[in-house]
Formats: C-alpha cells, sequence, structure tokens
C-alpha cells in the first residue's frame, strides 16, 4: 500500500493490553489537554527515537461502553520501527482491570515490529497513568 501517492509503505497495526487501572484513571489523562505526557511515553516507547515526537491527541469520546481517543505522531524512523502512525486508543473495562486496544496505520513501515512498538506504547499510557495517580 502506499500513503497519498508519495510510495510511503503503509499497514493497518494493532496491539491491546490489560492493565490494572480502572478505566476513569485512564482516561482522565487524556481529558488533561496536554500531549505533553503523551509525547514523552512514547519517546520511552519507541526504541532508537530521536528528539521529541510530534503529537496529536483528540478529546477522549464515549462510544457504547467504551471510550475512544483519536490520536497520531511522527518521528524520523528510528531503527526497527515505522516513521508515522494514525489511529485510535480504545479504553474499555475488562475483568479487573481496563483492555487497552490500539489501532491504526502505521506509515513508514518495518513490518513485523509494528505491533511490538505498539504494545510498548500501550505499556507506558498505562505507567504515566500509574504514576500520575500513585500516593505520594
Amino acid at each position: 500500500m502506499s500513503e497519498e501517492g508519495a510510495g510511503v509503505e503503509s499497514r493497518g497495526a494493532v496491539a491491546s493490553a490489560e492493565v490494572a487501572l480502572d478505566p476513569p484513571r485512564l482516561v482522565l489523562l487524556f481529558r488533561s489537554g496536554s500531549a505533553t505526557w503523551f509525547a514523552a511515553a512514547l519517546g520511552l516507547a519507541v526504541p532508537g527515537a530521536s528528539g521529541c515526537p510530534e503529537v496529536a491527541v483528540g478529546r477522549p469520546a464515549s462510544r457504547g461502553g467504551e471510550t475512544v481517543v483519536e490520536l497520531g505522531w511522527s518521528h524520523g524512523r528510528p531503527s526497527g520501527s515505522f516513521e508515522r502512525f494514525a489511529g485510535r486508543l480504545q479504553i474499555r473495562p475488562g475483568g479487573p482491570g481496563t483492555l487497552l486496544r490500539i489501532e491504526g496505520v502505521a506509515y513508514g513501515c518495518t513490518g513485523a515490529g509494528d505491533e511490538q512498538v505498539l504494545a510498548r506504547v500501550l505499556q507506558w499510557v498505562a505507567r504515566a497513568a500509574e504514576g500520575a495517580y500513585s500516593p505520594g
């Protein structure tokens, strides 16, 4: 596939994770209106990323029992990663915690490692939420 005729390889990418946090705690992070924490999480999650990625984070929207956040980012192509992502994060109750699912299109794909990068992004989103609400 290519994007906008520019010859940039793209493909659908998806990852999910269960985290031991209540959905409202995660949603509150995205309601802050600031994408700074998300840019920092991306910097930690994406191997070889240099500089601060450009990020776009939408406002959380409730849809049928889950919360959806439109998001995207762009950075120079780190080793073993794609250069741009556009998609959505779904936050829904799941068992004792929350199910996070990120899905969208990765541009400048490398292939097999794309889902691993997205899984690390979910881990750092969960860590940011844990840190934001830890006592003390």
